[in-house]
């Protein structure tokens, strides 16, 4: 080898020499730096992350002990920001992560991100519901006396704030008495509003002693007293207007001092009735059918269809009270010539269909000699069955001139002749199948020119119902 040769190579290893002792001193220096590191751990208290703390120094729950006032530092990405995390409590603290991904927060941030109408909105919406509070819970509110700063109110300083007002506006139920009424009310007012809430009426109470006021069971109008007309009518029962309600006094009924009654008529008897009219409805007393007693009753009258009792005082016997249709001649009837039987005028009444009648006629006749008259019983009525017989007296000579057997067809007669002057009788009973009319019938008995019989003035017939 040439001694060039040699001499490049003693300075290639120079330069090798220079470059490992360089390598060394930067270990030496690494070694120091991190000895440093180390050592600042127990003296300062600063932990580099970067860094693996001693495992010893570890307690039995794995926090590091001896660490006062200590700090963890956080190191960027790019190394080049230090975050620190410090502990500066006095105190023993336990310090919770949630167990979830997220940012913490700085305090800075919290008061900074202050609460909204919103997100109060929200937090009530979400929060638990009390339904029932009690007197230790509170309720926030916002001060307008101290600029509306936050403070809270509790429930029970709540009801008696509530109560003071309205004890102000309404009765409190501690003024009920023993009977549910309230005490203490003198001069007091309940209002009223209509159903448009435009108008407003009171019940007052104006009263200086107790007064108690009862409303009868049902619907109805209070009569205001401007209703009730007052009139000069002694002991007058009021009564109402049937169109308005208006209670007017007038003389509809009268109890005098005597205790008589009246009804719209002055009393002069125990009970006073006044006169009926023509007017419908106008009787003075209407009775309806109805059943009778089982028992008769001293003093009782009773209607059953087309009957009047009156039970009597001996024995309790119950009497029917007759109701006759009496009828009469008010004008002469006459038949010149004509032997065929007419209605006579002015006597026929009216039966009505199941009821049973005694009828009776008297008549006084006029007749011719020669053509005489005839009698009988006729109608539109019909009968079950009927049983009657003329009886005539000839007033001239006084003697009975015709006493026939019975008659047992309605449109039958009996005829005489002989006298010009007759009193004659026809008395019987009917049974009403069909109601109609029962009528006397007159003619002559043989018609004879220029002869007339007739039927005079106050002859009657008279029909009753019977049993």
């Amino acid at each position: 080898m040439s001694q060039a040769g040699i001499n490049t190579d003693i300075a290639g290893l120079r330069k090798k020499t220079t470059e490992n002792e360089s390598a060394i001193t930067s270990v030496t220096v690494d070694v120091l730096n991190l000895q440093t590191q180390i050592d600042n751990i127990d003296s300062s208290g600063v932990i580099d992350l970067a860094l693996k703390e001693n495992l010893a120094n570890k307690n039995a729950t794995n926090g590091y002990v001896g660490k006062s006032g200590n700090d963890i530092i956080f190191k960027s990405y790019d190394g080049t920001v230090s975050s620190i995390l410090s502990n500066d409590s006095a105190s023993a603290q336990i310090y919770t992560f949630q167990d979830k991904s997220g940012t913490i927060a700085d305090l800075e941030d919290i008061i900074a991100s202050a609460e909204t109408v919103e997100t109060i909105g929200i937090i009530i919406k979400e929060a638990v519901v009390k339904v029932t509070p009690i007197d230790g819970d509170s309720i926030p509110l916002a001060d307008s006396e101290e600029s509306h700063i936050l403070k809270k109110l509790s429930w029970l300083d709540l009801k008696a704030t509530v109560k003071t007002y309205f004890d102000t506006i309404y009765q409190t139920l501690l003024a009920k008495d023993a009977t549910g009424g309230y005490v203490g009310l003198t001069l007091f007012s309940i209002n009223f509003k209509n159903v448009a809430n435009t108008v407003t009426s009171f019940f007052t109470n104006t009263n200086t002693a107790a007064r108690t006021y009862t409303f009868q069971n049902r619907n109805g109008t209070i009569l205001d007293n401007a209703n009730l007309v007052t009139g000069a009518t002694d002991n007058a029962i009021l009564r109402a207007d049937g169109a308005g309600g208006v209670t007017t006094q007038g003389s509809v009924v009268i109890i005098d001092d005597t205790g008589r009654i009246g009804i719209q008529t002055t009393p002069t008897a125990s009970i006073h009735i006044k006169a009926g009219t023509t007017a419908a409805s106008s009787a003075p007393i209407k009775m309806n059918t109805g059943s009778l007693m089982t028992t008769g009753e001293a003093g009782a009258i009773e209607f059953l269809t087309d009957q009047i009792y009156f039970t009597q005082t001996t024995n309790s016997l119950r009497k029917q009270i007759s109701l006759k249709e009496s009828i009469r001649v008010a004008s002469i009837f006459s038949k010149t010539n004509d032997s065929t039987l007419a209605n006579v005028t002015g006597l026929t009444a009216n039966l009505a269909a199941g009821n049973s009648y005694n009828f009776r006629a008297t008549l006084h006749l006029n007749a011719d000699t020669v053509g005489g008259f005839k009698v009988g019983i006729a109608g539109t009525a019909t009968a079950s069955s009927i049983t009657y017989q003329v009886l005539a007296h000839a007033i001239t000579t006084g003697t009975q001139a015709l006493a026939n057997g019975r008659i047992n067809a309605l449109a039958s007669s009996v005829s005489l002749a002989g006298n010009d002057s007759y009193f004659v009788q026809i008395e019987g009973v009917i049974i009403c199948n069909a109601a109609g009319t029962l009528t006397v019938q007159f003619a002559q008995s043989v018609a004879t020119p220029a002869t007339t019989s007739s039927v005079l003035v106050h002859s009657t017939f008279i029909v009753e119902n019977i049993l």
